[in-house]
């Protein structure tokens, strides 16, 4: 193999590493650049499954409702219509693998 197509294929297998569950518990140090990386990977994946389920659910407006994830806390911003479809958005993040917990600031309307 090539040096150019054998450096591409060690970046795409360490990449899909990094997007493997558990990637964040190797032991390093906290402050490295994989952790961070790794962090924000998790974070990222965790907000678009979140947003996903938030919109294919027909109890909860998906789309009135804002998520952002950092290190696995997941906050919800936006409005509800009742106290029922905020509870229900509560419960929808806490389905989702690697949440850790769930800050809900949904307003109701």
């Amino acid at each position: 193999m090539k040096a150019g197509k054998q450096s591409i294929a060690i970046g795409t297998v360490a990449l899909l590493g990094i997007m493997q569950p558990g990637f964040a518990t190797t032991p390093m140090v906290d402050d490295s650049p994989q952790i961070i990386a790794a962090s924000a990977v998790n974070d990222t994946a965790i907000t678009a499954k979140v947003k996903a389920a938030l919109i294919a659910d027909p109890a909860v407006a998906g789309l009135s409702i804002s998520v952002e994830t950092k290190d696995g806390v997941v906050i919800l911003t936006g409005k509800a219509k009742s106290e029922v479809e905020k509870s229900r958005a509560t419960e929808i993040v806490q389905a989702i693998e690697g949440v850790k917990s769930v800050q809900n600031e949904i307003k109701l309307m």
